[in-house]
């Protein structure tokens, strides 16, 4: 039976042209952030050397605290979102499209947080944590 589904799932997959659908869909998603960070005057880098796993990073002394207001405000506007996709089927430009909405506005708030030395004072709460300290 294994091999079975192996073969009708790669029969589906490239059906569905899947892996040129996520391809797509992390380099507009990388395009976005680059668009949209120089229009705002972010100091942010992109990596899309895999597309579909791009993601981005704030480039600040204090990035860590950037990232997590850029986590909270678009939490804050129905999005579970960090620096980073993991492209799927699923997703699709009307997706890319609203997610770039909230985006551009959240990348509007943080320039000026940035530019205004406030970034600490808008966070909700602690900064998150990075790699495993939050384990230790």
């Amino acid at each position: 039976i294994g091999p079975v589904a192996a073969l009708a799932t790669i029969k589906k997959l490239e059906e569905k042209k899947v892996a040129s659908h996520i391809v797509e869909i992390g380099n507009t998603a990388a395009s976005l952030w680059e668009k949209l960070g120089k229009e705002n005057s972010l100091h942010l880098h992109v990596d899309a050397a895999f597309p579909p796993i791009a993601h981005f990073g704030f480039d600040y002394p204090n990035k860590n605290a950037v990232r997590t207001l850029f986590t909270q405000e678009m939490l804050s506007r129905g999005y579970l979102a960090s620096g980073g996709l993991y492209a799927s089927y699923a997703h699709n430009k009307e997706n890319l499209q609203k997610y770039g909405e909230k985006v551009d506005e959240v990348f509007k708030l943080i320039g000026k947080a940035v530019e205004e030395k406030k970034v600490e004072k808008l966070l909700k709460g602690p900064e998150a944590h990075t790699g495993f300290q939050r384990l230790t």
